[in-house]
C-alpha cells in the first residue's frame, strides 16, 4: 500500500494541492508524529497564505517533537508573518536554545527584535546569523537599517531636548 504522505507528495508534484492537502491531513490523522507530513503541509498552507492553518499544524507537531528546532523556527516565522513579534521572539529563542548554531533562528529573532524596534538586540542577532552563514545578505541590510534607525532616534531625541530647553 502507498502511504498517505507518499501519495500527497505525488499530488504535490502533479500540482494538485487540494488532493495533496487532504492526503497530508490523512497522514497526520493516522500518524500525528509524522514530521514529513507536518512539514510539507505547513509549508503548503503558508505558501497558499493560510498562515493560521500552517501555525496549527506546526503547533501540533511541536507538541510531539518539542526538541525539534526546525519546527520551532518555522513556527516563529509564521508568528512573524502574522505580525506577532513578541511570540515569534519567544519561539525563536527556544529554537536557539535547542540549536545555538542555527542561522535562520538567529536571523528570525533579529527580525522579530527589529520589528519590535529593539534595534540593539536585532543587530546582535543579525551579526550572529552572519557569523554562522555569511551569505545572509538581508542580514547585512537589516544591520545597516537598524543602525540608521538608532542614529535617527538619537538625533530626534537630541533635537527634541534642544527644543524643550529653548522653550523652557
Amino acid at each position: 500500500t502507498v502511504s498517505h504522505t507518499s501519495l500527497a507528495l505525488t499530488y504535490t508534484s502533479l500540482g494538485d494541492t487540494g488532493k495533496a492537502k487532504l492526503e497530508f491531513e490523512k497522514a497526520l490523522l493516522l500518524e500525528p508524529r509524522n514530521l514529513e507530513a507536518a512539514g510539507h503541509l505547513s509549508s503548503m498552507l503558508s505558501t497558499q497564505g493560510d498562515h493560521e492553518g500552517a501555525m496549527e499544524v506546526l503547533e501540533r507537531a511541536v507538541k510531539h517533537h518539542p526538541n525539534n528546532s526546525i519546527l520551532r523556527n518555522n513556527l516563529g516565522t509564521m508568528h512573524s508573518l502574522k505580525g506577532e513579534y513578541h511570540e515569534a521572539a519567544f519561539i525563536f529563542q527556544k529554537a536557539i536554545m535547542i540549536a545555538p548554531d542555527m542561522p535562520s533562528a538567529h536571523y528570525g529573532l533579529g527580525l522579530a527584535y527589529y520589528n519590535l524596534k529593539d534595534y540593539p538586540h536585532s543587530i546582535g542577532e543579525f551579526k550572529r546569523a552572519l557569523q554562522l552563514d555569511p551569505n545572509l545578505i538581508d542580514a547585512h541590510n537589516k544591520i545597516d537599517s537598524a543602525y540608521r534607525r538608532i542614529r535617527s532616534t538619537d538625533s530626534t531625541s537630541s533635537t527634541s531636548l534642544a527644543s524643550s530647553r529653548r522653550a523652557g
